[in-house]
């Protein structure tokens, strides 16, 4: 089962603090009311619409949701605990992540929606498992237990999970070349990307168990055989 907390590191390596960047798309959705002034070096008199790549937009769905009051000064001074307790509610249990095995599959599935397109990518996927006789009952972008089930029986190979990783990975960039913004910030988002799909890799070399797939499994079975067999014979 795939773990939330190992994607912190991850994304906060990736977003900055506060923005008030005045060419960023996440303004449209509105600002925190609070100027840059002290927290960015950068635009001090434009307001903040952006902390720990969390848009005030998402924040103020958030609040909405949770049924919380919206304050400006909370969000510029968001701690990293209620960075976790936003992430995890709002792009992480939705979309059934914990139900998905592969922890690098569920990390770039996040991070999809974290960062825009999340619905399209799944989309994607869906008919990439869907084409492979791994059915996910349909492909609607909607990620659910039936695709994260998909998911599971797909990655129970590591080679399949790697080329699935490979498959995400490159849609993944396909997308964002598409948006208005990719000539200002399309090396930071590349970058990003190829960072998230080396990790994804790494879980599975990186674990021997994994790795081994059905040979360690047999070789542990034919151990135990082999014991009962000479206990038995004894």
């Amino acid at each position: 089962m795939a773990k939330f907390d190992n994607i912190m590191k991850h994304v906060l390596t990736w977003e900055g603090g506060h923005s008030s960047d005045p060419d960023d798309n996440a303004l449209k959705y509105g600002h925190s009311g609070v100027k840059g002034g002290n927290y960015v070096s950068k635009y001090k008199d434009n307001y903040i619409h952006t902390n720990r790549g969390v848009t005030w937009g998402t924040w103020r769905s958030y609040k909405n949701r949770i049924g919380e009051k919206l304050d400006g000064m909370e969000f510029v001074n968001m701690t990293i605990d209620d960075w976790k307790k936003f992430a995890k509610y709002m792009f992480w249990n939705p979309y059934y992540l914990d139900n998905v095995n592969s922890q690098g599959v569920a990390e770039i599935i996040f991070d999809a929606y974290w960062g825009g397109g999340g619905s399209v990518l799944v989309r994607q996927m869906q008919q990439y498992l869907t084409d492979r006789g791994y059915t996910t009952k349909g492909v609607d972008g909607a990620m659910g237990k039936n695709t994260a089930s998909a998911i599971n029986k797909f990655t129970e190979d590591p080679t399949r999970e790697k080329e699935l990783i490979k498959f995400l990975s490159d849609k993944r960039i396909a997308w964002l070349k598409t948006r208005e913004d990719w000539g200002k910030y399309g090396r930071g988002w590349t970058n990003r990307v190829n960072a998230m799909y080396k990790q994804a890799i790494n879980y599975i070399t990186s674990n021997p168990v994994a790795t081994a797939g059905i040979g360690l499994g047999t070789i542990l079975l034919g151990a135990v055989v082999i014991f009962l067999v000479t206990k038995n014979n004894s």
